[in-house]
């Protein structure tokens, strides 16, 4: 086969040249031409292994295609040496390297007899290897350490909470099951600022039943030591299974009791409403904001883009407020103040005081306050009305947030006090903050929705205890 042009030419060598002696070979093909003669051959280059490996990293950090032009782009000859199908090979052995079969399953029962081997654990009452409860339809896997409930040991007397969230696009999807989600719980190490997961399980069923079964068992396999606690606090997002997941794991109550606890404690102040939590469960304020910016975006659709721009950064100042206030009183003040802001048509007196109140109360907002009050829990339980409890609970899963909770007439009768407009209107500008009575409403409707959620009255529920009463020991 000639190097140049590929053809082939057939050569027999008509005698055996002796051992002793040297030669050379010379092939003649008649009426067979060399299309590439006289071009010099460059031969490519080999890479050695660690050169292969560290092009297997950089092909799959930056992509087939941005490798390739990025190589011709500067010139490099190594990297334009290799041929696209080269490239394409490596990216796929270094997406590929820890796997152990082709077949899903068999793969992940193999690395879980190595991972057994690996960390046999210490006695009965511990956790053995890194990978546990290994299904097939639907596709579950647990993955959980001796070394991780140590860590989670260690990490809480600083930073007592959980960030529990899912995320998928990870693996291929099994054959006739749904997208498989990895859903991990984090901690965050607040001296060494990282952030280390302590479990997480892969599945296929991703339900309600399916995420308060794995979020036990994980609770379960950490209960064998005797160090350890549950959070304080459990951080999840807006996912109605995740955050139904969480009050049954974490307190066994389902979201319309645990939002009638919370509301006894916020409005009625009736503080034995607290015993029954345990943990706190807040809804992820990064999730929370983005809903509202949507929401908020969407209600000014039709606004001019000038005053659009203007309404817009004023209300999510104030809804960062919201999310961040030290009580439940002054929640609702905030919320109070809000709607008079954006249901005045001129900058009268009123407006310019509660523009101002609001300015002061941004000025001295804490963001810190979740870390703050789960960082310092006390053992001791108030004795107050301690001959009053009356809890009931109802298994009940056709659940609506907006009907059945306490929460949704209360911001009803808050919201809806009629405003006294100045009579002098012509002394005063005209309010560019400015919103319709329709849109705020819907504002003010997202708002109890995302309270009905679960979100700011079990934060500000355990806020206000540990605020008027933290020298009577009454956080749990």
């Amino acid at each position: 086969k000639c190097i140049c042009c590929k053809k082939l030419i057939r050569a027999f060598i008509k005698n055996k040249p002796f051992d002793t002696f040297d030669f050379t070979l010379r092939l003649e093909a008649n009426e067979q031409s060399c299309n590439a003669f006289g071009q010099h051959h460059v031969k490519r280059p080999r890479v050695s292994v660690v050169e292969r490996q560290n092009l297997m990293h950089e092909i799959f950090s930056k992509g087939v295609a941005s490798f390739r032009n990025e190589a011709f782009i500067n010139g490099d000859e190594k990297k334009m040496n290799l041929s696209y199908d080269n490239i394409r090979k490596m990216s796929s052995q270094h997406r590929h390297r820890h796997q152990l079969s082709h077949n899903l399953h068999l793969d992940a029962e193999t690395a879980k007899n190595i991972f057994d081997i690996l960390q046999p654990g210490n006695g009965r009452k511990s956790i053995k290897g890194y990978i546990h409860e290994i299904q097939s339809n639907p596709f579950e896997v647990l993955f959980i350490s001796e070394i991780q409930a140590k860590i989670w040991a260690i990490i809480k007397k600083s930073h007592p909470i959980w960030y529990f969230d899912a995320t998928g696009s990870l693996m291929a999807r099994c054959r006739n099951q749904n997208e498989t989600l990895l859903y991990s719980i984090v901690i965050n190490d607040s001296i060494n600022k990282v952030s280390l997961p302590i479990a997480d399980f892969l599945s296929s069923a991703n339900d309600t039943i399916t995420i308060y079964c794995y979020l036990t068992k994980i609770i379960q396999k950490f209960s064998v030591y005797f160090f350890f606690e549950k959070p304080k606090a459990a951080v999840t997002d807006f996912s109605w299974a995740n955050l139904h997941a969480c009050s049954k794991c974490f307190n066994n109550l389902e979201i319309k009791d645990y939002l009638t606890l919370t509301y006894q404690v916020l409005v009625e102040e009736k503080l034995y409403a607290l015993t029954p939590i345990k943990t706190i469960i807040y809804l992820c304020s990064t999730h929370f904001l983005k809903n509202i910016i949507e929401e908020t975006n969407e209600q000014l659709k039709n606004i001019e883009e000038q005053q659009r721009g203007i309404i817009k950064g004023t209300f999510i100042k104030g809804f960062v407020l919201l999310q961040n206030c030290i009580c439940f009183k002054e929640f609702c003040i905030i919320l109070k103040f809000l709607k008079e802001v954006f249901s005045r048509k001129n900058k009268d007196e009123i407006f310019a005081e509660n523009i101002a109140r609001l300015e002061f109360f941004n000025s001295s907002i804490n963001v810190d306050w979740l870390k703050i009050i789960t960082s310092s829990p006390k053992e001791k339980a108030s004795s107050e009305d301690s001959n009053n409890f009356n809890f009931y609970f109802v298994e009940n899963r056709y659940i609506n947030l907006v009907r059945d909770s306490p929460f949704t007439k209360f911001f009803d009768n808050l919201l809806t006090e009629n405003l006294t407009e100045s009579k002098e209107f012509q002394k005063f500008n005209r309010n560019r903050l400015f919103c319709p009575n329709d849109d705020f409403d819907n504002f003010s409707e997202r708002l109890s929705n995302l309270e009905l959620s679960g979100t700011k009255e079990i934060i500000h529920e355990q806020k206000e205890i540990m605020n008027s009463n933290k020298n009577e020991g009454n956080f749990i």
